[in-house]
């Protein structure tokens, strides 16, 4: 017979039962603490490294986030002691939750983690489980978890990842050639890493190439590209994935419908650049020809003007030799007539003696 509590598929796990069960018929009496202690001493060792992916529990951001302590207890068995703890900023383990006699206790648990923390203990699976709400980007990293039952203690790690959704995708126009448009979708903080992906307006994935890396915070920046034709109709979409959250974040642009008459990239810049050149040329040769026509002009004035000054000096110079010849005759004259009267003074003079 097994104690009671015991399933009956648990019998030949522990050969020392039926040893033990004898003794007790023989009027011996185990003691309580000493059994628990030998159910717990019999269970299988948990699974070390705490660094392994497979321990990694996943929780989104603002979300509650659930860390199975990775040390088997026997059914039915409720532990003296049940610590969580994780390295503070110091350097030191600190306490994250703390159950002990039968109740939680604050006593030593970290201020941030006060009023968001839960210990789930599932006695018919043997386990304990410690939820955290209202999960922070400061909640990531590894927990320690240590049990306790009567003088015997074991303890596990189990690390915590937040999940977040990243930002809504901006799409860039990188370039266009030959008829192919290029385009680059980008967004930033996510975790875990993001399925990127472009989808024409049918919905058929696109050929692209994405890259990803992890930023200052830890959360990664991601960037896929791809090119798509000119004449497709409808909308080209970028989606981001984040499989972990199974949500997704989506943003579309539009490719409108090329008219028939619709000139290639190299025959618009002809027909832009052309125009533009030819006019640009007509008003350097306009202001070209009429810098030199006012140079023309000043020339011509300044000649005109020293011409006109010429001109008038010759006239004063002409005035004044005429007035200095009309000046001489008179004297002349004068001179004549004196040299006349006196010739007749002196005649007369001659005669009367």
């Amino acid at each position: 017979m097994l104690p009671p509590g015991i399933p009956e598929q648990t019998e030949g796990v522990f050969p020392a039962w039926r040893r033990q069960s004898a003794v007790r018929d023989k009027g011996q009496l185990i003691p309580k603490c000493g059994l628990i202690t030998l159910l717990f001493l019999q269970l299988p060792e948990p699974v070390s490294g705490a660094g392994d992916a497979s321990e990694f529990h996943l929780a989104p951001l603002g979300g509650t986030a659930k860390l199975l302590c990775p040390v088997s207890l026997w059914p039915v068995t409720v532990p003296d002691v049940v610590r969580w703890l994780r390295s503070s900023a110091l350097g030191r383990s600190q306490a994250v939750h703390v159950f002990r006699d039968g109740k939680d206790r604050e006593e030593g648990v970290m201020p941030e983690y006060k009023g968001r923390t839960n210990l789930v203990r599932d006695a018919g699976a043997g386990s304990v489980t410690l939820e955290i709400r209202d999960v922070r980007m400061e909640d990531r990293g590894p927990y320690q978890c240590q049990v306790q039952i009567a003088n015997q203690s074991r303890e596990g790690t189990a690390t915590l990842q937040v999940a977040v959704l990243g930002s809504d995708p901006y799409i860039h126009v990188k370039g266009y050639d030959a008829g192919w448009i290029h385009l680059v979708c980008r967004s930033v903080g996510w975790f875990p890493e993001p399925r990127a992906e472009w989808r024409d307006p049918q919905g058929r994935v696109l050929l692209s190439l994405s890259e990803a890396h992890l930023d200052e915070a830890g959360l990664f920046q991601t960037a896929v590209s791809s090119r798509v034709r000119d004449s497709a109709l409808g909308n080209v979409s970028c989606i981001i994935h984040n499989l972990a959250l199974g949500q997704e974040k989506t943003t579309a642009m539009a490719i409108a419908a090329p008219s028939p008459e619709k000139l290639s990239s190299s025959a618009v810049a002809l027909a832009v650049v052309l125009p533009v050149l030819g006019l640009l040329i007509t008003v350097g040769i306009f202001l070209i020809w009429k810098q030199r026509r006012s140079k023309e002009n000043l020339l011509s004035d300044h000649a005109k003007e020293k011409g006109n000054s010429v001109y008038r000096i010759r006239g004063r110079l002409h005035k004044t030799l005429k007035k200095l010849r009309n000046e001489l005759k008179l004297k002349r004259a004068a001179a004549n007539s004196g040299w006349r009267r006196a010739q007749l003074h002196f005649s007369k003079s001659y005669q009367s003696h």
